[in-house]
């Protein structure tokens, strides 16, 4: 029920109450009802309390007025004999729900304290390219929110095209161009962020925060990785390549393919991802190499790194289990206590490396 003289119990519209002076009132009503307190009108609204002054005072009959801006049913002339000021506190308790609530795009004084009546926030809605306001503070729209810079409040996200001072302006889905690690330009402007496979210069340019090299090939554009952000990009000699190449995608190591293997990859040079290598996949620490079998044959086999080596005049080469590549001489030298043997010249006995005979 409202707080309304002889006000009937109803099953509340909005499932709850509020509790007052030992009765239970509705909650969310509908403005021009009858109040004891703001809890009882719906969100955006206030409970507004009338004036009340006394009047015609004899010795006979004492009248009282209530008045206020709203023009509220429970104002008007009383006429009491007894009990004056319980009248007038009694009156004076209710109010009447109205919205004193301003709508988007209504202008309004912003302060971080308070919202001056709107409901999503007061502030700016836009900035010029020195990063000064423009216009007046307006109450922000329903899918806004604000943000302070320096000393002015805004209301974000700005629409696209519109200039900025960071990416906290733009919103999800969008960013600031053209800012460095401390600074963005004057020509700065909210963009909306790039699909996957399609051309960037940075990360935050895409919507999975993904911006790489598509593939190890000379010349090949960066991307917006085409996969989800959780899978990362894989780094190379100081360069971002994004993983889950295809088949034939030029690559330098097995973790850049989809498919594990990057054939003939390596520190040493560029390979393709190859959907096996000589029928198996490689361990992400190793490489696939192709080799020259005795007959003159070819095949693949999977080269750990620690034995993979440039090889004479740069082929690639593996050396044979217990051997470790010597990087600084080009040699596989033998493994031997921790130690490494001399190239042709040593082997390894009992973890001890032993003079050839």
């Amino acid at each position: 029920m409202t707080a309304a003289d002889n006000a009937q119990k109803i099953c509340c519209p909005s499932g709850n109450t509020d509790n007052y002076g030992g009765f239970d009132y509705c909650t969310e009503m509908v403005d021009g009802s009858i109040c004891f307190s703001d809890a009882m009108c719906k969100d955006g609204s206030e409970c507004v309390k009338p004036s009340v002054s006394i009047v015609n005072t004899n010795s006979s009959s004492t009248q009282m007025q209530c008045s206020d801006e709203y023009n509220t049913s429970i104002c008007g002339t009383y006429a009491v004999l007894n009990g004056l000021a319980e009248a007038i506190g009694s009156i004076t308790k209710k109010g009447i729900c109205v919205n004193k609530q301003k709508n988007p795009g209504n202008i309004c004084t912003s302060n971080p304290d308070d919202s001056d009546g709107c409901k999503y926030g007061c502030g700016y809605t836009s900035m010029d390219n020195l990063g000064n306001p423009v216009g007046n503070t307006v109450c922000c729209d329903v899918d806004q929110y604000t943000v302070q810079n320096v000393n002015d409040t805004y209301c974000v996200p700005f629409k696209t095209g519109s200039h900025c001072e960071s990416d906290k302006f733009c919103g999800t889905g969008s960013y600031c161009s053209d800012c460095g690690l401390l600074s963005c330009s004057k020509d700065s402007v909210c963009k909306k962020q790039k699909n996957i496979n399609e051309e960037c210069d940075e990360s935050k340019e895409c919507l999975n925060e993904l911006c790489a090299r598509r593939s190890a090939a000379d010349h090949a554009p960066k991307i917006c990785c085409p996969y989800e952000t959780a899978i990362g990009v894989d780094t190379f000699a100081g360069y971002d390549y994004c993983k889950r190449m295809k088949d034939d995608e030029t690559c330098y190591s097995n973790s850049m393919c989809e498919s594990g293997t990057c054939e003939g990859g390596s520190i040493f040079g560029k390979g393709k991802c190859a959907s096996s290598c000589g029928g198996q996949k490689c361990p992400a620490e190793s490489t696939c190499i192709s080799q020259i079998k005795s007959d003159g044959t070819n095949f693949s086999m999977c080269c750990p790194a620690e034995q993979m080596g440039s090889g004479i005049n740069g082929k690639k080469m593996c050396c044979a289990t217990g051997s470790q590549y010597d990087i600084i001489n080009d040699v596989c030298r033998a493994t031997c206590g921790g130690k490494l043997c001399k190239a042709g010249r040593e082997h390894c006995v009992d973890n001890v490396c032993v003079k050839n005979v």
